[in-house]
């Protein structure tokens, strides 16, 4: 069992797998917006970020990256409770570190409400003392901000936590949070995209957490 008293989650990657939902998500908007293929190679590398500044680097203007980002919503709303998955392991290990006594957070780059809906779709939600959607900040990770305010609502000190994260933008909040940080080994992030900002530790599963 992980010696902090204070366990924050990353939600997309990490206690969900919404790879596919993403994807298709995506591709849609493309599609009905830009008529053209989504650029992963680029995308991927601003994966985690909240989704209006993920839009932002591919519109024409603002206007255009608002609407990218309401039809990017409206299929993902459609589509959400079909295509996404809990990661394996995910409710044991909420479940025992409750059980031990943990304070557990969600930190995440969705809206609050969207991550409250997949969080209750896995019945994880109860075992969640505080969720920071990118609606409660002014700035998102890889600030700080997020993981600070988590923290507050939580009343511990950063040394007392433990973020888990599978983006370097993750790792980073946590890091400049001041709190002790895991890394995901099953990442679709490459290594590279780690340099300067490495995790303490990395989980082979998430139940590594709790043995």
């Amino acid at each position: 069992m992980v010696s902090q008293d204070c366990i924050l989650f990353d939600l997309d990657g990490t206690l969900l797998d919404t790879t596919e939902l993403i994807e298709t998500s995506f591709e849609y908007t493309f599609s009905v917006v830009k008529g053209s293929p989504v650029p992963w190679e680029q995308l991927y590398r601003f994966w985690g970020r909240p989704l209006l500044d993920q839009m932002r680097l591919f519109a024409d203007d603002e206007q255009q990256a608002q609407q990218m980002v309401e039809v990017y919503r409206e299929h993902n709303l459609a589509h959400h409770d079909a295509l996404a998955k809990v990661t394996p392991g995910a409710l044991e290990t909420l479940r025992a570190l409750k059980e031990a006594g943990k304070s557990v957070g969600v930190v995440t780059s969705k809206k609050t409400d969207s991550a409250w809906r997949g969080l209750r779709l896995f019945k994880l939600d109860g075992y969640v003392d505080t969720l920071v959607g990118a609606d409660q900040t002014e700035v998102h990770k890889p600030e700080p901000e997020p993981v600070l305010l988590a923290l507050k609502r939580l009343h511990y000190p950063p040394e007392r936590a433990l973020m888990v994260g599978d983006s370097p933008y993750d790792i980073e909040a946590g890091l400049r949070a001041g709190t002790t940080t895991a890394g995901l080994k099953w990442t679709i992030f490459p290594p590279a995209s780690f340099q300067g900002r490495e995790p303490h530790l990395w989980l082979e599963h998430l139940t590594d957490l709790i043995k």
